[in-house]
């Protein structure tokens, strides 16, 4: 599987494209092969990725949507409605563990990462 943020090269023609979106309203570009199934593209996924996106999440907190379906693991690319050579757009949801969907909204509502958020609750100062 090739990742990227962005579509920089054009659709392989023997693959399935797909473009994930994520809630985060990121984007995950990625070709696989049409007899790939959703488990080995999650695992793929997970496998690469991007440090941006925040803590790589197990494969059992990912989910595909496609079509208004989420896929099961055994779901295999070739069977969906997916078109191959083309761009086909793919929801991404990763689901947190409840500690961490806690701090992902406290920082969201304040505007700041969760990792500023903790880093302020702990509280710091410098004598010189």
């Amino acid at each position: 599987a090739r990742m990227s943020e962005a579509p920089k090269h054009d659709p392989k023609p023997d693959h399935i494209n797909i473009r994930f979106l994520m809630l985060d309203n990121g984007e995950i570009h990625a070709s696989y092969l049409p007899k790939t199934s959703i488990g080995q593209v999650k695992a793929m996924l997970v496998s690469s990725w991007p440090a941006e996106k925040g803590p790589t999440p197990t494969v059992d907190k990912i989910r595909i949507i496609h079509s208004g379906a989420i896929l099961s693991d055994e779901t295999i690319l070739g069977d969906t409605r997916a078109v191959v050579g083309k761009w086909v757009t793919m929801l991404l949801n990763v689901r947190l563990d409840p500690k961490a969907a806690k701090a992902a909204a406290a920082a969201a509502k304040s505007g700041t990462s969760p990792t500023q958020n903790q880093n302020q609750k702990r509280g710091c100062c410098a004598i010189i």
